[in-house]
């Protein structure tokens, strides 16, 4: 099983008289970031170890094994698309239909989840989660986040370290590492280090997104600006001229827009630069 994907069992203090066992209810959840037909065989099978795993520890004896919920959580930009039901990927012909397997999973799209939502639910882990992932490193929203998590794990016991060292490589691998490219960022320990950096680093971080991000802009309009120059003067351009203008830097924009009035050719304004 891959570290991003998780199998997990949560007591329903709702139900507990139909399984006497620790795991009242079981959630199997799987994380993707593209729509596909293998996520559904992908949670069937965590299901299955879910429930080999509670008759191997001793934990389902004679009672029969516990409900579970089945999650994808979707983390895409596109739409969700792929059916929800196993059966689908089984050509079964007619007679053979009732025998195929039936399996349902439900699809939560974080990305889908209203902003006022999340910020309403307060002290929860998933809650934050998703405004981390769905949010700029440097926004408010991803250090109300990051407030947040600090308040729950401060109030937290050893039994939820695995789920702190979880988030705290999260915010090295995922945060920060976008929020300082290149920079080398010492491992993380605990939450107080991840707002200290937060409270030293927000608005250095901030300037440095907004100065690339202006950089980028005039990028991207320098790059226009001369393919339309040069398709005004030479005619159309191929979509490898094209990739090249697009891929330049500010600096040789600059150079080739000054070539063009004494070009001849297409070539030319690349010969003599």
């Amino acid at each position: 099983m891959r570290p991003k994907n998780r199998v997990c069992g949560v007591e329903n203090p709702r139900d507990t008289t139909r399984y006497p066992c620790v795991f009242r209810l079981a959630a199997a959840a799987f994380r993707t970031q593209q729509p596909s037909r293998r996520d559904r065989k992908h949670v069937l099978t965590y299901i299955r170890l879910l429930y080999q795993d509670l008759i191997k520890s001793g934990q389902v004896k004679r009672q029969k094994l516990p409900p579970v919920f089945p999650i994808v959580i979707y983390n895409g930009e596109a739409k969700w698309w792929a059916s929800l039901e196993v059966a689908d990927l089984i050509a079964a012909p007619k007679s053979l239909a009732r025998f195929a397997p039936r399996f349902r999973h439900h699809v939560l799209d974080e990305g889908r989840v209203p902003r006022q939502e999340l910020a309403s639910m307060a002290d929860n882990v998933l809650a934050y989660l998703f405004m981390l992932e769905t949010s700029a490193p440097d926004s408010a929203a991803a250090k109300e986040a990051t407030s947040g998590l600090a308040r729950y794990f401060s109030r937290t016991g050893a039994a939820y370290d695995s789920l702190r060292r979880a988030f705290l490589v999260f915010y090295q691998r995922n945060v920060f590492s976008k929020l300082s490219p290149g920079e080398a960022i010492e491992e993380i320990k605990d939450f107080q280090e991840v707002e200290a950096m937060y409270a030293t680093r927000f608005d250095k971080w901030s300037n440095e997104l907004l100065r690339k991000g202006e950089q980028k802009g005039k990028q991207e309009g320098g790059a226009a600006l001369l393919l339309r120059q040069l398709t005004h003067r030479f005619g159309p351009l191929g979509e490898a001229m094209s990739e090249r203008v697009r891929r330049a830097s500010s600096a040789e924009l600059e150079q080739w827009a000054e070539t063009i009035l004494d070009a001849r050719t297409l070539d030319d304004v690349f010969r003599i630069h």
